[in-house]
C-alpha cells in the first residue's frame, strides 16, 4: 500500500477489514486479491463447501492474466488450451466457430483454456485461505447465510443472529446479491 498524504503528513493507509458475502469463484478471488494487498478478508458461504459441482469453465486471456498475477497458473490445476470456441443457438444450429489455438492465439497475452471448475474453486480457496502466502490469509466461514447487509455500518448478518462488522462489504453470492442491493436501493429512497 502507499503512503498516503494528509496534513502534510505522511501516513501510511490502514488495511481494511471486508466481509465477503460469497464463497464462489468469485468471492474467493477478491479474497485472494484483497489478501495480496493486504487486507484482512472474511468469507461467508451459506454451503458446507462439501459437494462441489460443475464441468468446464472457459478462463478467457484477460481473467487467465489476473489468475497468474495472483500466483494461480491453471495448467497446474490441469486445464487444457482452447483451441476452438463454438457456440450454438437453442435449436443447436451453430451460430458462431472462431479458432483460439494456433497462430490465432498469439493475439492474446495469455493463453484461453478450460479449467474444471471444482479444480479452480479449490485452487482459489487453498491460495486465499492458507497461512502461506503474502498477506493475511482470508477466514472462510461455511454454513453461514447471509440474511441481511448493512452498507452504510458495514454489518453482514448471518442466518444464526450474528452480526459482523467490517470496513467494507462485497457481495459474491449471485442472485442473492441482487435481493440484498434491491433492499439497499428501498432504505435509500
Amino acid at each position: 500500500m502507499s503512503p498516503a498524504a494528509t496534513n502534510g503528513h505522511v501516513q501510511e493507509p490502514k488495511p481494511l477489514k471486508v466481509l465477503i458475502a460469497g464463497a464462489g469463484i468469485a468471492g474467493l478471488t477478491a479474497a485472494l486479491a484483497l489478501r495480496q494487498e493486504g487486507h484482512e478478508c472474511i468469507l461467508f458461504e451459506k454451503s458446507e463447501l462439501a459437494q462441489e459441482h460443475g464441468a468446464a469453465i472457459h478462463i478467457a486471456p484477460n481473467a487467465n492474466g489476473l489468475l497468474r498475477r495472483f500466483g494461480l497458473k491453471p495448467e497446474d490445476i490441469g486445464a487444457n488450451e482452447m483451441e476452438r470456441f463454438l457456440e450454438f443457438d437453442y435449436k443447436g444450429t451453430l451460430q458462431k466457430d472462431i479458432s483460439t489455438g494456433g497462430e490465432r492465439a498469439a493475439m492474446w497475452q495469455n493463453p484461453w483454456q478450460l479449467a474444471h471448475r471444482v479444480q479452480l474453486h479449490n485452487e482459489l480457496k487453498r491460495l486465499a485461505t492458507t497461512e502461506e502466502g503474502k498477506g493475511p490469509a482470508a477466514v472462510l466461514h461455511t454454513s453461514a447465510e447471509v440474511t441481511d447487509i448493512d452498507p452504510q455500518k458495514g454489518t453482514v448478518t448471518l442466518k444464526d443472529g450474528k452480526v459482523y462488522t467490517g470496513d467494507l462489504v462485497l457481495g459474491a453470492d449471485g442472485v442473492g446479491v441482487s435481493r440484498h442491493c434491491n433492499l439497499m436501493l428501498k432504505y435509500r429512497r
